[in-house]
């Protein structure tokens, strides 16, 4: 039965195809930002930028109402076009730089990391309540941002997600040497004359531009999801650096499709299963390092 459903994704004539091809692209992409956050300990981040992200895409869905070219509903389904889905793309892009920004200027007065994402993330989903108060189909459009309709994706959408996800994901893998070393020793990368500043500002960027692309095709609970889950799982396993990314992504595109497969048989939400079989692989990493303990002995990720 599996096999028949795998068949049925893949066939050039499938209905969600572009659902589909846009959830593996996100699987395979979100996960490597994910391992960064881990890395640099700041997975609290990662909660706070989509909900961040998601207050941007709702105000450039409003805006687009507001100037008579589209209704939010219609850009909430993926019915926008092109031009307007790329707009509202921007939108959360804008929202997350803009936190970002934010935080960094707070960083300079000290204080707890922590407490600065936790406050970002409840302002953030306090502002877009907030923006959606006076909507009509307020009920409905906040439901289906939080839910996940991963199946709503049009071929516009598909092609934003990978002119944003592809070139994101190739810069974290190129560069991911100068993006772990300008994080891990501040001080030596200044003292040999490299600028330490413009490799942070450029990761928490390309970051910026992973999370708010994954709001923008799956919503801010399924993009955390994503990001997080295949990142944690690879950790557990991952002895070498470069496992770890490779398990990243590999864990990010199995429960990607298991979950869209699993979602198609069952009429479940798709986002919420992509989540579920994230969190499923969560489990079998743990169970598969507690068997390996026995046999490999203990060593940490290294590069």
């Amino acid at each position: 039965m599996l096999f028949t459903i795998l068949i049925e994704l893949f066939s050039p004539d499938f209905l969600l195809r572009n659902a589909l091809y846009a959830t593996l692209l996100l699987a395979a992409v979100a996960p490597l930002a994910g391992c960064f956050l881990l890395m640099r300990r700041a997975a609290f981040l990662g909660v706070a930028l989509p909900q961040v992200s998601a207050a941007g895409l709702c105000g450039g869905w409003l805006l687009l109402e507001f100037n008579g070219v589209c209704s939010t509903t219609a850009a909430a389904s993926g019915q926008a076009g092109l031009v307007n889905s790329a707009w509202c793309l921007l939108a959360a892009f804008g929202a997350a730089l803009a936190a970002l920004l934010a935080l960094a200027w707070l960083e300079r007065g000290g204080g707890s990391p922590d407490a600065r994402h936790g406050a970002l993330y409840v302002l953030a989903g306090a502002g877009t309540v907030l923006l959606l108060v006076y909507h009509p189909h307020a009920d409905s459009i906040y439901q289906g941002i939080f839910r996940g309709e991963v199946v709503s994706v049009g071929r516009g959408d598909l092609q934003l997600s990978a002119i944003s996800l592809l070139p994101a994901g190739g810069l974290l893998l190129f560069f991911r040497h100068e993006f772990l070393w300008a994080g891990a020793d501040f001080s030596f990368w200044a003292v040999s004359g490299r600028n330490a500043m413009f490799w942070n500002a450029a990761l928490l960027m390309l970051i910026g531009v992973v999370v708010s692309t994954g709001v923008f095709v799956a919503g801010p609970m399924v993009c955390l999801g994503v990001v997080l889950l295949p990142a944690f799982a690879a950790h557990i396993l991952a002895r070498r650096m470069w496992h770890f990314f490779l398990l990243a992504s590999t864990f990010g595109v199995v429960g990607g499709l298991a979950g869209f497969a699993f979602a198609y048989a069952r009429d479940w939400p798709a986002g919420s299963s992509v989540v579920a079989a994230d969190g499923l692989l969560l489990v079998f990493a743990a169970f598969a390092r507690a068997v390996l303990r026995w046999f490999v002995p203990a060593g940490r990720v290294r590069g």
